[in-house]
This record gives structure tokens, C-alpha cells and sequence, in this order.
């Protein structure tokens, strides 16, 4: 018995497109761990250089299928912050608790704005930034 399949079976991630080999909480352990480490010691994360093995296809595929969100790829921020939003809603958070949350980050990305030269903002955020913050909104809601 395969017991990543029992487990991905109890956390509801037994989607066999996405998770035939029972690995979707792994990647999202692994995709998280590269946050964690950048933020261990409260430094200040613009970016998302610090993922250095990459972020498999299938969890970029999942989770944008989970959310319909498109164009997840893990090469800005923000889809660190969909990845966190998606965790926190599957944990039963409330709505309006994870709005909150996307305010705060909305708020934070428009005081960056302000900061840096307008290219820099763009590489760092994504042109779709705030398409993708529009579309959190709309799966926390529903």
C-alpha cells in the first residue's frame, strides 16, 4: 500500500490529474520551505529568487485548476501568497479573516510601488499582479 496515496486521500489533495503518485503535499512542503528559509530571520522578501530546485508543473497546474487563478508560476511573490491563501482556506479559515489578509498584502505591494522604479515593481510583482489579487478575492469568496 502507498501510503503518500492514503495521506493525500485524508488531506483531500486525491486528485489523480494533478497527484497520481500521492507527492501534492510533499511539493507544497518543499514550494513553502524556500519562503521559510528566506524568512527566517524577518528579512525582507521582494522576490522569489530564493526557489532555487523550481516548483513542479503540477503543482503550478493544481493549484491554479483549485483556484482559477491562471499563469501561477512561482516566479513572483504573489503566487507564493495565492499558494498561502489556498492552504489557509482549505484549513477552514474564515473569509473574512483571509480577505484581511489579501488587503494587507495589496496594501504592502502599493507601498513598494512608491519605493522602487516602476521596472523594478513590474519584475517584481508580475505585470498580472493585481489581476491575480482581483482573483483571490474571488476564490475566497465563493
Amino acid at each position: 500500500m502507498d501510503y503518500r496515496l492514503t495521506v493525500a486521500d485524508a488531506n483531500n489533495l486525491s486528485d489523480s490529474q494533478y497527484n497520481h503518485d500521492g507527492r501534492m503535499l510533499e511539493r507544497i512542503v518543499f514550494t513553502l520551505t524556500g519562503l521559510r528559509n528566506a524568512t527566517m530571520h524577518d528579512s525582507a522578501i521582494f522576490d522569489a529568487n530564493f526557489n532555487s530546485d523550481g516548483i513542479a508543473t503540477s503543482l503550478k497546474c493544481f493549484l491554479s485548476d483549485k483556484t482559477m487563478i491562471s499563469n501561477i508560476t512561482f516566479d513572483t511573490i504573489i503566487d507564493y501568497f495565492i499558494l498561502l491563501m489556498y492552504l489557509l482556506k482549505w484549513q477552514g479559515y474564515e473569509k473574512q479573516t483571509l480577505l484581511e489578509y489579501v488587503s494587507k498584502f495589496e496594501c504592502a505591494k502599493e507601498a513598494l510601488y512608491f519605493k522602487v522604479p516602476k521596472s523594478t515593481f513590474g519584475l517584481l510583482n508580475g505585470m498580472d499582479s493585481q489581476k491575480k489579487i482581483n482573483q483571490i478575492r474571488f476564490y475566497i469568496s465563493n
